[in-house]
């Protein structure tokens, strides 16, 4: 079995929702979340060269990052994140279209994000771990794209579920004065 594409036809140009392969028996579950040769023809070419996790608990949000140069393949190992992207690439014909999923280890749902997108995810479990794969290793925070998580502009596209204020780092608070 290998993976599939379950919807290329999202909100946002180029960013595509994947099932990766998976196979169940007795023993539980094993799960094939990347093969090269594969991804390379599902995903137009993309390859990545970059691993990087964030282990998270309740109401820690992360993001809205991205850059020009990464495109990123996402997934939730453990927990459930709400998951949201914004489409900042000015040429795009989805150009501030918001993008939003829950990702959690029961659905094993990938997204692939292209460059120019900034995405954020919320963890809504007692924890979570979230992997992202990048196609051009970590961009310096200098170079990166950044919006706040809530933005005025997006946040009546973005149905955060938060009652209080989310757990974000300085670089994420809005009203952060250093």
């Amino acid at each position: 079995m290998k993976s599939i594409i379950i919807d290329e036809n999202t909100s946002i140009k180029n960013l595509i929702v994947i099932k990766p392969n998976s196979w169940y028996d007795y023993r539980g579950e094993n799960i094939q979340t990347y093969d090269d040769v594969e991804y390379i023809t599902l995903l137009n070419g993309i390859n990545f060269t970059t691993d990087s996790f964030s282990f998270s608990t309740k109401n820690v949000l992360r993001g809205f990052h991205g850059d020009l140069k990464s495109s990123k393949l996402v997934q939730c190992l453990r927990g459930t994140v709400y998951f949201a992207v914004i489409d900042l690439r000015k040429n795009s014909e989805t150009y501030e279209n918001v993008f939003t999923y829950t990702l959690n280890d029961k659905n094993r749902i990938q997204i692939l994000i292209p460059n120019g997108c900034v995405n954020a995810h919320l963890c809504i479990s007692d924890d979570c771990i979230f992997s992202y794969k990048l196609s051009d290793g970590y961009v310096p925070i200098n170079e990166q794209l950044h919006v706040y998580w809530n933005d005025i502009k997006y946040l009546n596209k973005i149905k955060w579920p938060i009652q209080l204020p989310p757990i974000v780092s300085a670089r994420d608070n809005p009203f952060n004065i250093d």
